[in-house]
């Protein structure tokens, strides 16, 4: 690495429109506004102005690109926020930092480099460090290592704001809690390598079997959770049978031990979230399901659905 003098400038030419974005401007209105942006990289503001985090413009593109058009068009009436990987929180400056940063006088710092890219920046009281350079570590702390899925805080967090936008855009939002049946006895039987081999697959099964923007993460243990949005009543039950059927595509892949495990569902499609106190609400419904699914023997699934004729379907 390059250490080598420098200098901030707290001022600049191009105006903040062109590094900065809305959380709520929709994906569509953003590939229209940047799509030839000079910017690998934009600030994500909240509805208050403040910084919440960072998106890249390729990325964004690349979801816009989805060979599906149902995805595609999904993609596009979703906002920038939905495709943070990360939230930050930007503490409050000192006076002294504020009145510098006013009078746009120059902060002097040690500027960090390596193979040609500026990876940080080094100040008094302050190190300013690349995205770029830390998108990878950003996206590994929110996920999975033994799935590559979304870990739960991530999960919830999405929950959250879907939960949001299905109020204001009146859509449904739908939790699927799924449990690997027995699986102690896989690592009892084949010990513990065998048992996250058997996570793996299951883990790229349900990612490979539903939308692009469905999220898909690893809840904890031998369980996971989809989060959907937009179904119409009834239709939680053909989204199940989907997953189900991809589940027997593992019957072919010889590195599982066998027999292969059958699973254990039960999911909770809120149409009308005025219905619900709180998104944990759809969780803790989805739950009981998934209990009632064990409890009746296992490889079975239970559903409820909030609001579709003013009650309550199971």
């Amino acid at each position: 690495m390059i250490y080598h003098n420098a200098e901030i400038v707290t001022h600049s030419a191009r105006p903040r429109a062109a590094c900065a974005v809305s959380s709520q401007t929709l994906l569509a209105d953003f590939a229209h506004r940047h799509f030839n942006s000079p910017h690998a990289y934009l600030v994500v503001e909240d509805v208050h102005g403040r910084p919440m985090g960072v998106v890249g413009v390729e990325d964004i593109r690349r979801r816009l690109n989805s060979p599906s058009f149902l995805e595609r068009r999904r993609w596009q009436n979703m906002p920038v926020e939905a495709v943070l990987n990360g939230r930050i929180g930007i503490l409050s400056t000192s006076g002294q930092t504020q009145q510098a940063n006013n009078g746009c006088l120059p902060e002097k710092c040690t500027a960090v480099s390596q193979d040609g890219s500026l990876i940080a920046m080094v100040t008094a009281d302050d190190v300013f460090v690349s995205w770029r350079s830390i998108e990878q570590v950003v996206r590994q702390a929110q996920c999975d290592h033994v799935t590559n899925l979304p870990v739960r805080a991530a999960f919830d967090a999405n929950l959250r704001l879907e939960c949001d936008r299905a109020r204001r855009d009146n859509h449904s939002v739908a939790v699927i809690l799924i449990d690997v049946d027995r699986f102690k006895e896989i690592n009892d039987q084949f010990g513990h390598a065998a048992g996250d081999a058997v996570l793996g697959a299951v883990g790229r099964n349900l990612r490979s079997t539903f939308r692009s923007y469905d999220m898909v993460a690893r809840y904890g243990g031998d369980e996971f959770a989809v989060l959907c949005c937009g179904c119409q009543p009834g239709e939680i039950d053909a989204t199940i049978k989907r997953l189900r059927g991809g589940m027997e595509k593992l019957q072919a892949d010889v590195s599982l031990p066998r027999p292969i495990p059958t699973l254990s569902i039960g999911a909770c499609v809120a149409h009308d979230l005025d219905q619900v106190e709180c998104p944990d609400r759809i969780i803790e419904t989805a739950d009981e399901c998934l209990y009632f699914a064990k409890r009746e023997g296992r490889n079975r699934s239970f559903t409820t659905e909030i609001g579709v004729e003013g009650g309550v379907l199971c």
